[in-house]
């Protein structure tokens, strides 16, 4: 009797530290100031090619094909960094990916191995948020983080992909049956709910704006990213207390020095609809390149980067 006793209780103090272990593990781990400070502040990871970062996109028989080459201003030498396939088919039953990025440089991570992507699930509103890799894996950012919509707000989980900044990945949750949409950030290498950084901002659509722009309501501390990279660079300029510190530049890239950026310009009229590409110093005048072998413009490649 007395042994039959003592091999329960092991048996009982056994499933309880398999117990306090599992609750242990499901706790969510908590991204502590300082290492939060460092992935802000941190380089980009680095490619081996320097040069222009270009991107294009090419759709056929439902699938789309993103390329990204690097060009090299002076010796003319071009590169293909990476390339991503994915099924963008709306009518297809495995469901189908589409990029919100579009042509910029957040639609890829910092080393041009990963595309934002989203998830759309055939025959309901259901969307997911991840990445592709340039196998075509897909890594579902919402089922790893287990924030689903379910349970929440109702309704199926909507989440879209904003894209890519730094060590940062962006996607943004619209709350179902409303116009209402909140935008959450993930370390890259460290897809943890605990490491998840939400905007206080919420994004409001309004049929009735007067000039058609979408108009926002705002909670706590107000700012209002809609994008990885203003979310990034606001965090740095809070970080560094330095307003001025990573200048945003919409329309161009800056080389890695900061002594120079390039930008595409269409020409007058008369010289056609298919962009220039130009090169100016912060104290020059813009010098026009040439030499790459590709289209640039709409239907072309698009300048994304300066690495």
């Amino acid at each position: 009797m007395f042994h039959t006793r003592g091999w329960k209780w092991s048996v009982v103090l056994l499933l309880a530290a398999l117990l306090a272990a599992g609750l242990l593990a499901r706790r969510d781990w908590k991204l502590g100031e300082d290492a939060l400070h460092e992935l802000v502040l941190a380089e980009p990871e680095p490619i081996e090619e320097e040069g222009l970062i270009f991107t294009n996109k090419v759709e056929r028989e439902g699938e789309t094909t993103y390329s990204v080459v690097c060009f090299h201003p002076d010796t003319l030498e071009e590169t293909v960094i990476s390339t991503f396939t994915f099924d963008s088919a709306e009518v297809s039953d495995r469901g189908y990916y589409f990029c919100g990025a579009g042509m910029t440089r957040e639609a890829f991570s910092s080393d041009y191995s990963r595309m934002a992507v989203t998830k759309c699930y055939a025959g309901t509103t259901k969307r997911h948020a991840g990445w592709i890799d340039t196998a075509g894996n897909f890594f579902d950012v919402t089922k790893a983080l287990g924030r689903k919509a379910e349970g929440h707000y109702g309704g199926p989980a909507e989440f879209y992909a904003l894209g890519f900044a730094g060590c940062w990945f962006g996607y943004y949750q619209h709350i179902p049956d409303s116009a209402a949409y909140m935008d959450f950030y993930v370390p890259v290498d460290m897809v943890k709910r605990g490491a998840v950084q939400g905007s206080t901002f919420r994004f409001f659509t309004s049929p009735d704006g007067e000039d058609g722009n979408p108009v926002s309501e705002t909670s706590g501390e107000a700012y209002a990213p809609w994008n990885v990279t203003v979310w990034l660079q606001d965090m740095r300029r809070t970080i560094t207390g330095d307003p001025n510190a990573f200048p945003d530049d919409w329309d161009l890239v800056r080389s890695p020095d900061g002594t120079k950026m390039a930008y595409m310009s269409l020409p007058k009229p008369e010289g056609g609809s298919e962009p220039d590409l130009y090169i100016t110093s912060t104290d020059g005048e813009p010098v026009k390149v040439t030499g790459y072998s590709f289209s640039l413009g709409e239907n072309g490649f698009v300048l994304i980067d300066w690495r």
